[in-house]
C-alpha cells in the first residue's frame, strides 16, 4: 500500500486550499492510499467527513515554520511512518517539506500552488531557494502557474496544471425560485483578500430588497458589519458564520457573488456551479478558469462597486429561465473539468508518475 502524507499549516481555519487537501485525503483514502494528514500547529477539527479513514497528526508548532521543536517531530514522524510521498500546501508547509528532506530523506516531496498572489520577495526567494529539494509543483489554474513562472517562482519543467476538484451530485437537482426577494451568497473569510467593503457596496447600489448571506468568519467582520450599517443595509445580510457544510446554503440561494482581489481557483464558484447556480464575479485570477465562456459577461473589474453592482443588477433582471440557463452551463463546465473523481484519477497518475521516477528516499528533487 502506498503511503502519502499531507501537509498543512492547520485546518482550524478553513479555506478553499484546506478545503481541496481534505477533499483530496479522503478521496485518496477510499481508493486504497494509506493516507496522513499533517498540520502544523492546532488540533484536527473532528466535523469532517472525508477524514473518517484518514490517519491526523499535529506537529504542535507554537511559533510556525520557526519552531524548531515542529521540525523535530516532524523528522522523528517521517522516520517512524515512512511515507512514499510528502505533499504540501500553501507556502509554510511547502517549505517545511522541502527542507526537512535534507535532514529525513524521502522518495516523493511536492507542493501544491493555491494562489495568483507570489507574495513579497522573501516568499518567492524561499520557492526558488529550495526549488531543487521539490521534485515537482503543482498549479491549481493557468492563471496561479502564469504568475509563478512569470515570478520565477517555479520552473516550467518542474510545474504541473492539476485544478482543484468538486464533489458533482450523481444527479442535477432541479432548482425552484423562490417568490422572495433574490437572494445573493458569497462564500469566504472575512479578509481583506475578499474585498467584501467593495461587495457591500455593490449590494447598497444594485437592488433594494434583495438580500445577502456571507458564509464565513474573520478578522474584519466588526468593521464589516458596521460597513453595512452604514450603507443602510444592515437589515439585508445575514452574517452566517463558518459552516463546514456549505450545501443547504447553495441550495437556498438565487446566484452566488463573489468579490475576491485575487485566487488560484475559487472552490466557491466551483461549488456554486455544481449546485447549478449562476455567478456574479470580479475578475481576480482564477475566475476565468473556473467559469465557462458564456459565464464571463458576469465578470466585473476588481474592487470596482459600481460595475459589480450593475452585473447583479442585470442577473436579477434576468427571467427565472435565464437565471436558470445561466446555472446549467456553469454545472456542465464543472462537471467536465472540474469534477473531484476524474481529479483525483489525474492525482494519482501524477503521484504513481513521481514514484516511478523515484525509486528510493533521497534528499534532493
Amino acid at each position: 500500500m502506498k503511503k502519502v502524507a499531507i501537509l498543512l499549516p492547520g485546518i482550524e481555519k478553513i479555506g478553499g486550499a484546506e478545503r481541496q487537501a481534505i477533499q483530496l485525503a479522503g478521496g485518496l483514502a477510499t481508493r486504497g492510499w494509506k493516507v496522513y494528514l499533517l498540520c502544523m500547529s492546532g488540533g484536527i477539527r473532528g466535523q469532517h467527513d472525508e477524514l473518517r479513514a484518514v490517519e491526523c497528526h499535529s506537529l504542535q508548532m507554537r511559533h510556525g515554520w520557526k519552531d524548531p521543536i515542529g521540525w523535530l517531530r516532524l523528522s522523528r514522524w517521517i522516520r517512524r511512518h515512512q511515507p512514499d510521498i510528502l505533499h504540501a500546501h500553501l507556502p509554510h508547509a511547502t517549505w517545511m517539506a522541502r527542507w526537512s528532506r535534507l535532514f529525513t530523506p524521502v522518495r516523493v516531496v511536492c507542493d501544491t500552488l493555491h494562489t495568483a498572489s507570489t507574495g513579497n520577495f522573501l516568499r518567492r526567494t524561499g520557492y526558488r531557494l529550495s526549488g531543487r529539494l521539490s521534485n515537482g509543483s503543482t498549479a491549481v489554474s493557468g492563471s496561479v502557474a502564469k504568475c509563478w513562472i512569470g515570478q520565477c517562482g517555479v520552473k516550467p519543467g518542474k510545474l504541473i496544471l492539476l485544478p482543484n476538484g468538486v464533489k458533482i451530485p450523481a444527479m442535477r437537482v432541479a432548482r425552484h425560485p423562490s417568490a422572495l426577494p433574490f437572494h445573493w451568497l458569497a462564500v469566504g473569510r472575512l479578509e481583506a483578500v475578499k474585498d467584501y467593503g467593495t461587495l457591500l457596496q455593490a449590494f447598497a447600489l444594485a437592488n433594494r430588497n434583495a438580500r445577502l448571506t456571507i458564509a464565513g468568519e474573520g478578522a474584519m467582520r466588526g468593521r464589516l458589519q458596521a460597513l453595512a450599517a452604514t450603507l443602510g443595509v444592515a437589515g439585508r445580510v445575514e452574517w452566517a458564520g463558518f459552516l463546514a457544510d456549505l450545501s443547504p446554503l447553495y441550495s437556498q440561494a438565487d446566484g452566488l457573488v463573489h468579490s475576491s482581489r485575487w485566487e488560484g481557483l475559487p472552490m466557491s464558484i466551483l461549488e456554486a456551479s455544481s449546485h447549478g447556480l449562476p455567478v456574479v464575479a470580479t475578475d481576480a485570477a482564477g475566475v476565468r478558469d473556473a467559469l465557462p465562456q458564456n459565464s464571463h459577461a458576469w465578470i466585473a473589474p476588481v474592487g470596482d462597486a459600481a460595475a459589480l453592482a450593475e452585473k447583479m443588477s442585470s442577473m436579477m433582471e434576468r427571467s427565472a429561465t435565464e437565471r436558470a440557463q445561466v446555472g446549467d452551463e456553469n454545472f456542465n463546465f464543472a462537471k467536465e473539468h472540474f469534477a473531484m473523481e476524474k481529479l483525483l484519477d489525474a492525482w494519482e497518475r501524477t503521484y504513481e508518475q513521481l514514484l516511478a521516477l523515484n525509486p528510493a528516499p533521497h534528499r534532493w528533487g
